[in-house]
């Protein structure tokens, strides 16, 4: 079974937070 995960994704611009604590459950077949 594949999965991908992303856990804690952070992306900033400068001092500007975009995306802060981003967490994401991908399985095969989604």
């Amino acid at each position: 079974m594949l999965t991908l995960k992303i856990k804690d994704l952070y992306k900033s611009f400068g001092s500007t937070e975009v995306l802060k604590k981003i967490n994401l459950d991908v399985e095969e077949g989604s």
